[in-house]
């Protein structure tokens, strides 16, 4: 009966040893995970701030065009009118 055991023993020793192997290798693939998502973070965060400087550079855009048609609006109605008008 000991020497049952012990061949048991061993044969658990061994699976152990394989499942510790495989272990290693998740913990590799966790760390090759992590350094992908730390690159897609820093990928990202650049990605963010030019997003934000396009976003703020459309809204003055967007301000100018606004305050040019507010100051051409009533040269472009005389210009209407005046087109209305025959000279000769």
């Amino acid at each position: 009966m000991a020497h049952e055991i012990g061949t048991s023993l061993d044969e658990f020793a061994r699976v152990l040893g394989r499942f510790d192997a495989l272990l290693d290798k998740f913990a590799d693939g966790l760390d090759t995970f992590a350094g992908t998502v730390r690159s897609v973070d820093g990928v990202v965060g650049s990605l963010t701030a030019p997003e934000q400087d396009l976003d703020e550079l459309l809204l003055r855009v967007g301000r100018i065009v606004e305050t040019v048609d507010w100051l051409l609006t009533p040269a472009t109605a005389a210009r209407h009118r005046l087109a209305g008008i025959r000279f000769f």
